[in-house]
Formats: structure tokens, C-alpha cells, sequence
């Protein structure tokens, strides 16, 4: 649960930078850099240590050793003084999660012969290499960007495990059977994904970046198609994590038009991806692993249904707002309060539990 406290403080905080900006608080500059930084450098792969330290016991059967939390704390910490103190090696810093915890991941599995997990390590360890990049190969823009990238590659992945299984379950219908094709088939997905987001990272726009998104949204929904666990869509936080795995799709069909430039704004299918895959996915696998822990995989915890309102306002408000001046600061709110509500009935779910079972859960 240490992790996932600690991301969704570090994720609210850094929403309302831009309520801050709108205020007169803080320079808009300043809190669009903030708020990207400390978001993809710090409260992301806080959220995503949550998961893989969690997933990695259970799909191996052992806890990850030596126990990475402590490095994984400090290294969150020196991260976010590095960047409030303006330190010249604050980019650098920033790296130093990711790769701590993709190295962790990466000898883990190793251990233990998981080798099909092993492209969820490369790339965490990816996200830390972007930061750590010299200026003379990737630009400040770029090097956020394929980092952003990278965890975006990630959560299509893991979305592509974690919401068919839940949702088959609540529904009570047989398993999608692990056999070797499928196997093969999500690291052909998982490569393809990491690969053409990569390229948008590289080179934003262009007629082989919008080929390759185009086809790349074309296989997610396919792939959502493929699940068939529509009916799930009645549980409140299944539904979220179905409408972030949709969003995902989408983001990258938004940035595929405006990599033809076909007139839409970058940033609309950035927030697509950040605010439904990040946000609104995040926070429900989140939840899941909460209850799961409390032994009411499906139970839904007062408050709960708010916060996912309050996510998908945020991207109501990002999207349709942009010509207005409160627009962004009213969706870093709406973010900010989404995160806050999960702190608040994690909280209240967990407060007579004993000792976590596992690591990062």
C-alpha cells in the first residue's frame, strides 16, 4: 500500500499546480514543467512500483529479494528535492526510480525463469534511461516525451493481463487460456506498442509516426474486441478500467491525426493517455488490488465511485476546455480530487488490516 499512498499524494499534489498557475501562485511555465516532471518522474512509477512489485509475487510465487522498497523510497525522495532545488543533476535523479526498480524487476525474473515478463522490466528500465539521456541525443521535450511513452507501452500491456482476467471473473466465464500462442502474441503487441510510441517520441509528427499510431489504435481496439467482457461494464471500476483501456486506444488514434497533421492538437491525445490510461486506469487497478487484499475483489468502498467521476471529469474538462482559461485549472482540481478520494477510502478499507502480505500492494 506504501506505494500507492505515496503516488497518489505526490499525483494530487502535482495536479494543483495548475489551479496554482491560474491563481497567480506560480508561473504557468513553471508548473507545466512541475507538473509533467513530477508526475511521470515521480507519481508514475511510484504507481507503477505498485503494481509490478505486487504482480511479480504472484506471477513467480516469491517476493522480489533482496526487498527493493527502501532504495525504491529514497530514490523517490532525492528525486523530488533534486527537482524543487533546481540541481543541475535533477534530470538525472529523476531517472534513478525507474531503473532501480527495472533492475529489481529484471533480476527477479531472471531468477526465477520468467522470461516472457522480462519486456515489462525493459521498459521501466527505458523510462529511467530517457531521464538519464544526455542533451546532446534527446532534447528535455523528447526525453519526457519517450519516458511518457515508454509507461504509456506499459499499461497497454498490463491492461491487456489485468482487465480481461477481472472482468472474465466477475463474470463468471472460463479464463483467455495463457497457452505459448498467446504468449507470442502479446510480445509481438507489447514490441509493437513500445516501438511505435517510441517513434512518437522521437519524431512526433510525420507520415510513418501517423502510420504506425493509426495501426497501433486499430490493434488496441481489436485487442479490447478480442477480451469480450462487455457486460463488466455494470461494476463501477471495471467499467474505469475499461474506459482507460479504450482511452489508450484513442490517445493513440488522436496522436496518429495530429502526427498527419491532420489539425488536432498533440496535447488532446497526450491527456487521452495520461488522464484515461494514468489516471482513470490507474486508479481502478489500483482499488482492485486494494480490495483483493481485503478479500472482496469486487466490493466497491465509499467514495470510490467519486473518484472515478472525478477522473473523467478532469478529461472531460482537458479536452473540451482547452480554449478556456480555467480549463486546464479546473481538470488539475478534478485530478487532484480524484487522487485524494482514492487516499481517503484506501484509508477506511485497509484500517484494520494486519501486516501486507506482499510487497507494494
Amino acid at each position: 500500500m506504501v506505494f500507492f499512498r505515496l503516488a497518489s499524494a505526490h499525483a494530487a499534489l502535482a495536479g494543483l499546480l495548475w489551479p496554482a498557475a491560474r491563481l497567480g501562485l506560480v508561473e504557468t511555465a513553471r508548473a507545466a514543467l512541475a507538473h509533467r516532471e513530477e508526475l511521470i518522474f515521480g507519481a508514475v512509477p511510484m504507481m507503477i512500483a505498485g503494481f509490478t512489485l505486487t504482480a511479480a509475487r504472484r506471477w513467480t510465487g516469491r517476493p522480489v529479494r533482496p526487498d527493493p522498497s527502501a532504495a525504491l523510497l529514497g530514490a523517490w525522495g532525492a528525486g523530488i528535492l533534486a527537482r524543487l532545488s533546481d540541481w543541475p543533476g535533477a534530470r538525472a535523479a529523476s531517472g534513478a526510480l525507474p531503473l532501480l526498480l527495472g533492475a529489481a524487476l529484471a533480476i527477479h525474473l531472471l531468477r526465477c525463469r520468467r522470461w516472457r515478463d522480462l519486456t515489462l522490466a525493459a521498459l521501466v528500465t527505458g523510462m529511467g534511461a530517457a531521464a538519464l539521456a544526455p542533451a546532446s541525443l534527446l532534447d528535455q521535450d523528447s526525453a519526457f516525451r519517450l519516458a511518457f511513452a515508454l509507461g504509456a507501452a506499459l499499461l497497454i500491456t498490463l491492461s491487456g493481463r489485468i482487465v480481461p482476467a477481472l472482468g472474465r471473473h466477475f463474470l463468471a466465464l472460463p479464463p483467455l487460456i495463457p497457452d505459448a500462442r498467446s504468449r507470442r502474441l502479446e510480445a509481438v503487441e507489447t514490441a509493437f506498442a513500445s516501438a511505435a510510441l517510441a517513434l512518437w517520441a522521437i519524431r512526433p509528427t510525420g507520415g510513418m509516426t501517423a502510420l504506425a499510431l493509426t495501426a497501433l489504435a486499430a490493434q488496441r481496439l481489436a485487442a479490447v474486441a478480442r477480451w469480450r467482457v462487455w457486460p463488466m461494464a455494470r461494476h463501477p471500476r471495471l467499467l474505469a478500467m475499461l474506459a482507460g483501456a479504450l482511452a489508450l486506444s484513442v490517445g493513440c488514434a488522436a496522436l496518429a491525426w495530429s502526427a498527419a497533421g491532420g489539425g488536432l492538437a498533440t496535447a488532446i491525445g497526450v491527456h487521452l493517455l495520461a488522464l484515461g490510461g494514468y489516471g482513470l486506469l490507474g486508479l481502478a487497478v489500483m482499488a482492485s488490488m486494494v480490495h483483493k487484499r481485503r478479500g472482496a475483489a469486487f466490493a466497491v468502498a465509499p467514495g470510490e465511485v467519486a473518484a472515478y467521476a472525478a477522473m473523467a471529469g478532469a478529461l472531460g474538462l482537458r479536452l473540451a476546455g482547452r480554449g478556456l482559461t480555467w480549463g486546464p485549472a479546473a481538470a488539475g482540481a478534478c485530478w487532484s480530487a480524484a487522487f485524494l478520494l482514492f487516499l481517503l477510502f484506501t484509508r477506511k478499507a485497509t484500517r484494520n488490516l494486519g501486516p501486507k502480505p506482499c510487497q507494494g500492494c
